[in-house]
Parts: structure tokens; sequence; C-alpha cells
């Protein structure tokens, strides 16, 4: 499919491209508040716990390893409903730590009492990794038994190790409510992920059934099927009178009927009707599809010249050369094609 027929098969569907999308983005956008409705609202509280090493001799990328895997095991002791989630930043040495619960104040005492623990954790791994290279270093004079939480420099002392270990400093900030808890922005962001999910579906299903219809679209789609005129379009002005006068252009002056084929259905009782009002007094001829009947080929071989009637969007190229190919054994005498839409 070319980029034109994606856009003509868009603008002649333009109503479903337009309610569909919007139709998700108002569930999509409409289930955070009705959840929130039922559930009450939820608040986000955010604590930033800083580390500093004031010795300059312990790795900052292990110390913030060791503080995000107790954070991570502290934090399951706690419900699910704190949905804590924890985000380390190496550049400033620091962790956010952010809970959830049914009130502001509720969250903040979540986030704190979780930092606090996580913190007196670290501090007791640290300072029994330090009184471990004290012992080791008493007893063998060697450090390479001790298993290391904590990567600090091996070229000082263990004195100087276990004094480096209990210095690190910890901060936790006032606990801060974070703007994404704002019910209002959430629902934004779902409605325009449904908007844009919904454009997409929509396309691609109209794209999908396009391509198994192959409807005739326009009429460039016509002549790839047949090299027969096209008479007339109903978009134009005067389409009854211009068909008729083509068709005598087509067949000649001496012009007594004309049989109108439809590639499906029937031919519309107002195009009949006009038809039927014109100054030459030919008698029109309208008949079923041959699809449906064989008398519409019967009638066809009869008149003096038979156009068929081709509906864009609802009929495709297959229909329409098993019409041309009915015709043609019927000997009727097909002067061109009339398109309707």
């Amino acid at each position: 499919m070319t980029i034109e027929e994606l856009g003509m098969l868009v603008r002649h569907y333009a109503r479903w491209v337009v309610i569909v999308p919007m139709l998700c983005a108002l569930l999509c956008g409409g289930y955070p508040l009705v959840s929130s409705a039922f559930s009450g609202r939820s608040y986000e509280a955010t604590c930033t716990l800083s580390y500093t090493d004031l010795s300059g001799i312990v790795s900052a990328n292990s110390l913030e390893g060791l503080l995000s895997t107790v954070l991570e095991e502290e934090s399951l002791a706690l419900p699910e409903e704190a949905n804590i989630s924890i985000e380390a930043d190496l550049p400033s040495q620091s962790i956010d730590v952010t809970a959830h619960g049914d009130t502001f104040e509720d969250a903040s005492a979540v986030a704190v009492d979780l930092v606090e623990r996580s913190v007196n954790s670290v501090r007791e791994i640290l300072v029994t990794q330090g009184e471990s290279f004290l012992e080791l270093a008493s007893s063998e004079d060697t450090y390479g038994g001790v298993s290391e939480s904590i990567t600090v420099e091996s070229s000082v002392s263990p004195s100087d190790r276990l004094a480096a270990l209990q210095s690190v400093l910890f901060r936790a900030s006032v606990p801060q409510e974070a703007e994404s808890g704002s019910i209002v922005s959430v629902s934004l962001k779902y409605a325009a992920v449904g908007l844009v999910g919904g454009l997409f579906c929509v396309v691609l299903a109209l794209s999908l059934v396009d391509a198994v219809r192959r409807p005739l679209k326009y009429d460039g789609d016509i002549k790839a099927v047949t090299d027969l005129p096209i008479l007339a379009n109903a978009t134009e002005r005067d389409f009854c009178k211009r068909l008729l006068a083509n068709c005598r252009f087509a067949n000649g002056d001496e012009l007594e009927s004309v049989c109108i084929v439809p590639v499906a259905g029937l031919v519309d009782d107002q195009v009949v009707t006009k038809m039927e009002d014109n100054p030459y007094a030919i008698k029109i001829l309208p008949v079923e599809s041959i699809a449906e009947s064989v008398d519409g080929a019967q009638r066809a071989h009869c008149a003096d010249a038979t156009v068929v009637l081709v509906e864009l969007w609802k009929e495709n190229e297959g229909e329409l050369a098993r019409t041309l190919a009915e015709l043609k054994l019927a000997r009727a005498n097909v002067v061109g094609v009339a398109v309707v839409s």
C-alpha cells in the first residue's frame, strides 16, 4: 500500500479514525480516575539518602551497591501497597526512596522508616567488616581471608580501614511529595497512550481489511482492470445527463436503449429516475447484478448499449472482472463504466 492509498483509506474511514482513538483515550484516561475514586488517592513520598566517605579511601560504587541491596531486602518486609521504588544516582552519591500511602504522612513514615532501618543495617555491616580486618591482621598479618562488602584501599593499615568504614556519613532528607503523584497528570499520560495506540490499531485494522477485500478506491483501480472509458462519475455535475451523452457518443447517435448493469446489488432508483427523464427518449433498462441474476446478461445482450455501474469502496477488482467477463460472454455492447460512491 502506497502513502497515497493510505491517505485515501484514512479519508474514507475518517469517522472511525477519529472515533476509535478518542474512545481509547477516554477509556485509558478515565481508568486512573475511576480506580482512584474506588480505591482512594495514593500519595507518594520521596526520601533522599546521601552517603559520603570522609576518608576518601572507600569505594563509592561498593557503597552504592551495598545500600541498594540492603534497601531492597528491607523493603521486602513492607506490604505491597507501599509500592517501594529505589533509584540510585552515583554521581551525586544519593539514593531516592519512594513510598506510597493513603496519605502523604503515611507514605513519608514508610519511606523514613525504611531508610533508617537500612542505614542501621549498613552501619553494622561496615563495623563488622572493619573489626574483621583488625582480628585477621593481629592473627595472620594478612587481609585476604576477609569477605569484603565494601571495597577499601588495600595500601592502608587495618586500623585506618576500620576508621574509614566507621567515618562513612549518611544523611536522609525530609520526605518530599512526588509530582508524579497527581492523578490528573497520570490520567493525561494514559489518555495520550490510548490516543496513539487507538490510532495505530484502527489504521492497522483498516489496512488489513483493505488488503483482504481490495476494494476499488478510485478511477485508477478501474483502469487497472479494463480499458473501457469511464463515461461519468457521480461526483461530477449532471451525472445522468453526462452519462447518457457519452453513451450516445460511444455508440453513435442512434441509441434507443441503455442497460445499466451494477457490479453488485441493484441500481439506485433515484439514478434510474433521472436517467429516464432525458431529452433523447432513450429507454433505461436497470437490472440486478449478473452475480445475482442471469436476467441482467440477457437484457444487456438485447440493449443497444450497456454501462457497468461501479460503486467505489464496496466492490473489488475481482467482482468487476467477473462482471465484464459475463457481459462479454453474453455479447453485450459494453460502451463504458459509470462510477458512483
